[in-house]
C-alpha cells in the first residue's frame, strides 16, 4: 500500500529541503563568520537538550513520512545536517557549537522517524 506522500514526491522533497534550509539558517544566525574556529561547548543545559530534540523531530518525521529511506539512512541525514550546522557555528562569533547538540539533534531526528513509522504513516524501513 503506497504511503500518502507518494502521490507528490516532489512536494515532500521540497518541504524537506525547505526545512533543511530553515534549520541551517536559524541555527547559524547571525551570519558573520570569522576565520578562527571557536572551542566546542561541553555544557549540558536541559532546555537546550529538549529544544534540540524538538527542533529536529519534525525533520525526522518528514524523512520517515515522506521518503523510502531506511531508519538508519534517515537518521544519518539528520546527523549530517546537524554536523554541518555545528561546523558552521564554529566560525560564527557568539554561537556555541557542541557535541551535545549534534547528539540531541540526531536523537530528535531518530524520534521523528520512529514516530512516523510507529504511527503507521511512514515509509522508512527498520534498518
Amino acid at each position: 500500500m503506497p504511503a500518502p506522500s507518494s502521490a507528490r514526491p516532489w512536494l515532500v522533497r521540497f518541504v524537506i529541503a525547505c526545512y533543511m534550509a530553515l534549520a541551517a539558517g536559524l541555527t547559524t544566525y547571525p551570519w558573520q563568520f570569522s576565520k578562527r574556529p571557536h572551542e566546542l561547548n561541553w555544557a549540558v543545559l536541559p532546555v537546550d537538550v529538549v529544544g534540540n530534540v524538538l527542533f529536529f523531530l519534525p525533520f525526522g518525521w518528514l524523512l520517515g513520512r515522506g521518503t523510502a529511506l531506511s531508519v538508519r539512512r534517515a537518521v544519518l541525514c539528520g546527523m549530517f545536517l546537524s554536523f554541518f550546522v555545528e561546523l558552521l557555528q564554529m566560525f560564527i562569533p557568539g554561537r556555541c557549537p557542541s557535541f551535545i547538540d549534534l547528539t540531541t539533534n540526531t536523537l530528535g531526528t531518530w524520534l521523528g522517524v520512529w514516530l512516523a513509522g510507529r504511527l503507521g504513516l511512514g515509509e522508512a524501513g527498520t534498518n
